[in-house]
């Protein structure tokens, strides 16, 4: 599917995709787990999420791979995940998303060196932790914000595990990071040094914000940081910064998004900014999500 899209790319017909992903979803049985959680998203960019026969076909596939789940593994997360966020999951198959986690007895804890004293052994238990933990905040905070109803409906033992995913730090290690960042935000990071403004990266919920004044509650991001993907990911990446965006609102954050023409107007324009923003303690509301500069 994924190379269809590609193929696709210079295809403004997606009649064939359609017709690609119709024939998936009906052989979808026959996919693991994890490639169910790759398809859902692609649904919703061909539009098929809005066919209630494509969505009952998927949750009804998932509900019996997931009683086949012995373990809490990356691809129970992620379907689990991706139904939720595409706002695809029924009632039913939450609840058994959630019985099976807790059945799985999901590790939210970072492991110490006198439980397991060999360090290879204790760094891959931490990246587990550490996948498990974005997973469920990511659940935690669609279901608090997007769907406090269904969260109400949960069992008592579910709404523990997601406060206690909540509640518990994430620690993000030198391998989660992208070897490419320092490149895609060096022009940005240049800008604010020379005007004395120390900007950090810092885990808010279940997000990594690379750039941001924790304190003001300013993030500045690109507005554009990938153009050269593949049309898919391309795809998949506005969708997960339309989330942000509901999440930067949720939590009073205020995203400056910098075009590359505004940085070669000067140094002076992003003084400015700073200025109004940064230096101010007292922002609260998102009144610049998603603008351009």
């Amino acid at each position: 599917m994924q190379a269809a899209f590609t193929a696709s790319a210079s295809n403004p017909d997606t009649s064939f995709l359609t017709a690609v992903a119709k024939q998936i979803v009906s052989k979808c049985n026959n996919l693991e787990v994890s490639r169910i959680a790759d398809l859902i998203p692609m649904l919703e960019l061909l539009g098929l999420n809005k066919r209630d026969d494509q969505v009952r076909r998927i949750n009804t596939v998932v509900k019996k791979k997931l009683f086949l789940c012995g373990e809490a593994s990356h691809g129970l997360l992620d379907v689990g995940l991706a139904l939720l966020l595409h706002k695809h999951m029924q009632a039913s198959t939450l609840r058994i998303w959630m019985q099976k986690l807790e059945e799985a007895d999901v590790q939210l804890n970072y492991p110490s060196p006198d439980e397991i004293p060999d360090p290879s052994e204790r760094g891959a238990a931490k990246e587990k932790v550490t996948y498990t933990l974005r997973a469920l905040k990511e659940a935690e905070l669609h279901l608090r914000y997007e769907e406090p109803d269904a969260m109400l409906s949960l069992q008592a033992s579910s709404k523990d595990i997601l406060e206690r995913a909540r509640k518990t730090p994430l620690v993000i290690k030198d391998s989660h990071e992208i070897p490419e960042f320092p490149f895609v935000l060096e022009e940005l990071v240049s800008h604010f040094t020379k005007l004395n403004v120390k900007l950090i990266n810092c885990i808010h919920g279940p997000y990594l914000l690379d750039l941001a004044d924790p304190v003001s509650k300013v993030l500045v991001e690109w507005n554009q940081n990938w153009v050269m993907l593949e049309k898919w990911i391309l795809m998949l990446f506005d969708h997960f910064y339309s989330v942000l965006i509901e999440f930067y609102a949720f939590f009073c954050l205020t995203s400056i998004c910098f075009t590359f023409e505004f940085c070669w107007l000067g140094i002076r324009h992003i003084g400015g900014l700073c200025r109004r923003h940064l230096r101010s303690g007292s922002i609260g509301c998102c009144s610049m999500k998603g603008g351009r500069y």
